[in-house]
């Protein structure tokens, strides 16, 4: 999520700030429509099946031992994101 772009981030654990960012989505129909544009566009453009494909196959070998691959799990100081449903 790009922060403000296609959702609204806030620290982990953060509630009141989840819950300030829910708000100001709800509050602002326009803003949370745009940023759901933004969002469905990323997404059209990053996970096409090929995509997709590369990025399992890479899983595939990282379990096999054939190749170092990232974690599917955030990071523990990873943002949550609170974005507007498409």
């Amino acid at each position: 999520v790009d922060d403000g772009v296609d959702g609204l981030l806030a620290p982990r654990g953060d509630a009141a700030a989840l819950a300030g960012a829910l708000i100001a989505l709800l509050g602002d129909p326009e803003r949370a429509a745009a940023m759901g544009r933004a969002g469905h566009a990323k997404v059209v453009a990053r996970h096409t099946w090929p995509a997709v494909g590369a990025r399992m196959a890479m899983a595939l070998e990282a379990a096999l031992g054939g190749g170092a691959t990232r974690s599917a799990r955030p990071a523990a100081d990873a943002p949550c994101a609170a974005s507007s449903i498409r």
